[in-house]
């Protein structure tokens, strides 16, 4: 029984230290297979970034081969063109040659005498040749210039579209000022408009004036005033003062004798109240008095439009516009 026992024990012991052997074999090759996981890993991520970099090289070449086959393109062309002409050029000389040997035919010319008119011949083929070497140069150079010409009027077109949109820009921001800061007369009979890059303030003139007087309301002098404080802010704003007359006919009073006396008056008198304000130059203003019948901006020259209400126009613009 002892036996048996020791033998039993004997046995665990070998099972053991085989199945711890094979144990640290298989550890030793999962960290190989991890090493070379890891090292194919790393080649992989190498390989992908060397393929991207390929990749926008191929783009790259492509690109460049595009241009150069339309480079190619019109230097072919231009090749044919020049070869069109040589080959008249051609042309020409075999003709000569042709009617050399038509003359030769039937003469008794003498050695000399051929030989000057073949050398003659030749002569003219090279200053043939030369001329369209020259006219080939010229061409070059035209084309050069025209391209030159294109490219400045590329940029002149970008430069004027720059200055039509700022002008655009600051002809809508003082629109946009004098139509809040009158916006407290809204159905009153005054209205903010542009028209031909110059804004409009169209006042009718009963929010300005009694009948037959030129002497300005509480209500125009408000007008006024915002429009004056806009003049102030913005000195390189200037104002036309019209005022117009309805169909109604004015019967005179004092030193006025009709309508267009009336609204010269009118005129001044607002344009004296605006130089009220001493920041604002006289030569920034003009006032005119005008009849019932007006050419307005948008208009033909030769177009009369009555005025349906007596009304007066304030037109503010920028020097220059």
């Amino acid at each position: 029984m002892r036996k048996i026992l020791l033998l039993s024990l004997v046995l665990v012991g070998v099972s053991s230290c085989v199945s711890m052997k094979k144990y640290s074999a298989l550890e030793e090759r999962n960290e190989r297979v991890n090493t070379q996981y890891e090292v194919a890993k790393n080649e992989m991520q190498h390989i992908n970034a060397e393929n991207k970099k390929l990749v926008e090289q191929n783009t790259q070449l492509k690109e460049a081969n595009d241009k150069l086959e339309a480079e190619k393109a019109t230097m072919t062309k231009e090749l044919e063109s020049v070869q069109k002409k040589l080959n008249d050029t051609r042309t020409e000389f075999d003709a000569s040659v042709t009617d050399y040997d038509r003359q030769m035919q039937g003469k008794d010319m003498d050695l000399s005498t051929a030989r000057g008119l073949l050398e003659e011949r030749e002569r003219q083929l090279n200053e043939k040749e030369s001329r369209l070497e020259i006219l080939q140069k010229e061409y070059d150079d035209r084309m050069e210039q025209l391209e030159d010409i294109d490219r400045k009027i590329l940029e002149e077109e970008e430069k004027l579209k720059e200055v039509v949109e700022n002008k655009n820009k600051v002809v809508d921001d003082l629109h946009r000022v004098l139509t809040q800061n009158l916006s407290g007369f809204d159905g009153q009979g005054l209205t903010v408009e542009v028209r031909d890059n110059r804004v409009v303030v169209a006042i009718e003139n009963k929010l300005l004036f009694n009948s037959g007087s030129w002497q300005l309301l509480d209500e125009g002098m408000a007008v006024l005033k915002k429009v004056t404080a806009v003049l102030e802010a913005n000195t390189n704003v200037e104002a036309m003062i019209f005022c117009y007359s309805d169909n109604v006919p004015f019967k005179g009073a004092n030193e006025l004798k009709d309508n267009l006396d009336l609204n010269a008056m009118r005129s001044m008198c607002m344009m004296k109240t605006i130089l009220e304000n001493k920041k604002i130059n006289m030569a920034r203003l003009v006032a005119s008095g005008r009849g019932r019948y007006t050419q307005r901006q948008e208009m033909p020259s030769n177009t009369n439009v009555e005025v349906s209400s007596s009304r007066t126009e304030v037109m503010l613009y920028f020097k220059g516009m």
